[in-house]
């Protein structure tokens, strides 16, 4: 483009300026040029944000939309709850909750992801279920939570599957069902 400007629509090299190439240019709002999303600058060259589905530092969670009653709130801070919090990974917190919590909390977490319909069973216990959002598969979708008081071991079990024979399960029982 006849100039020594690096940061233009040609770099110095005169290659078209691209996301990715190191250099602040056209719509980069940064370009660290590299291929890590969380480390101030996304692969997008775009600055990461609350809401952008990326958990940055600073941030327990970001689940990308914008619900503020669900497991992650819109200042991507797990919101208090009346148990103990968790991290399984993959970016989703969850929190072990009241008996009285737990059927609504499936009830939130299945509106929190597309408005889905949702019931849970009733169950007994001193503990129980968590919050946990559905996996997305075709027709609906159980997710089955079972807790020991003695050992607090849990199992999950997927559209209906039956929970493994060798786990004992005396404490409580919970069917969450989201229907897409």
């Amino acid at each position: 483009d006849g100039n020594d400007i690096d940061n233009d629509e040609c770099s110095n090299s005169c290659s078209p300026a691209s996301c990715g190439d190191g250099v602040i240019n056209g719509t980069d709002e940064c370009d660290d040029g590299n291929n890590t999303n969380n480390d101030g600058c996304t692969n997008a060259c775009k600055l990461p944000f609350c809401g952008d589905g990326i958990v940055q530092q600073g941030e327990q969670c970001d689940d990308g939309n914008n619900a503020n009653n669900d497991y992650c709130n819109n200042n991507c801070q797990v919101p208090p709850c009346n148990g103990y919090l968790f991290n399984p990974g993959n970016g989703i917190v969850g929190c072990w909750y009241t008996a009285a919590a737990v059927n609504m909390t499936c009830a939130q977490v299945c509106a929190s992801h597309g408005g889905f319909n949702s019931s849970a069973s009733k169950h007994s216990g001193n503990l129980v279920g968590k919050h946990f959002w559905p996996a997305k598969t075709s027709g609906g979708n159980w997710t089955t939570i079972e807790c020991s008081s003695t050992d607090n071991n849990t199992n999950w079990g997927a559209n209906g599957q039956t929970p493994v024979s060798s786990w004992q399960h005396s404490s409580c029982y919970v069917n969450c069902a989201c229907n897409f």
